[in-house]
């Protein structure tokens, strides 16, 4: 009876201790690797953050091949071949049927938006139409590219990306 008592007190206690799971169906809060920046991503989504020349991190949402959006951010240090984010906002526009560079906002600071519609594939694996949308942020150093990849034919792309920049908040660069 004492042991019962005993292990009933452990549990309780440990009950008492322990965190309560992040919901499954409510956005999650991300920091990047050395506090490189940070934001809001909606539940479900995967984080792949193993390193690019340039990318910091990608986030894949729900499904998978073209139905799922896709998230990447980089940040290009002002010794970049692009000297600003206005001279990378405009070379993205050279890469697809692209709209009109945008003024923005992202994390307080003027921003530039560019959508840019383009075909990807081959032949042989098939051709489909991709939609980026680029948001160009500038840094103290250099600048910051937030990147969403959708199928444009998905009624809802892009609404993930909203809320992700409207959270994005940027750190201070590597050393």
């Amino acid at each position: 009876m004492k042991a019962a008592r005993a292990l009933l007190a452990v549990a309780a206690l440990g009950a008492a201790c322990s965190r309560a799971p992040k919901p499954a169906h409510g956005p999650v809060d991300y920091a990047a690797p050395g506090g490189r920046f940070s934001a809001r991503l909606p539940a479900a989504w995967r984080v792949d953050e193993s390193p690019g020349v340039a990318r910091l991190a990608s986030f894949f949402g729900p499904g998978t091949g073209a139905e799922a959006e896709m998230i990447e951010v980089y940040y290009y240090p002002a010794s970049s071949p692009w000297k600003s984010a206005r001279d990378f906002a405009f070379a993205q526009t050279t890469t697809g049927r692209a709209g009109p560079v945008v003024e923005a906002r992202v994390a307080g600071v003027p921003a530039l938006d560019v959508v840019v519609e383009r075909e990807i594939g081959d032949e042989r694996l098939g051709r489909r139409e991709q939609r980026v949308r680029t948001l160009a942020v500038p840094a103290a150093d250099g600048f910051y590219a937030l990147k969403d990849y959708v199928d444009p034919a998905r009624a809802a792309g892009g609404a993930d990306f909203a809320a992700f920049a409207a959270s994005f908040r940027p750190g201070p660069p590597s050393k």
